[in-house]
């Protein structure tokens, strides 16, 4: 085989050898795959606060159902 098909041949091997790691190091650090540490929850946007259940439920008619609905309200906000 000549030189320079060898050396087009080791070139080529190598970019696609690059490629592959450059793959593999964005899949590792893609959005969901990384641990968050102590500081990313400072940096989480807040949710918008929504109106309190209570207000919510008067509007229903039945006391179990604003029970319910509370009840929902509170475990959820844990």
């Amino acid at each position: 085989m000549p030189a320079d098909a060898l050396l087009v041949t080791i070139v080529v091997v190598a970019i696609f050898a690059f490629a592959a790691v450059l793959a593999w190091a964005d899949r590792q650090t893609s959005t969901g795959r990384l641990i968050p540490g102590p500081s990313a929850e400072a940096h989480r946007p807040r949710p918008a606060r929504r109106r309190p259940m209570r207000k919510r439920a008067r509007a229903f008619g039945s006391a179990s159902t604003q029970y319910r609905l509370a009840l929902l309200a509170t475990l959820h906000r844990r």
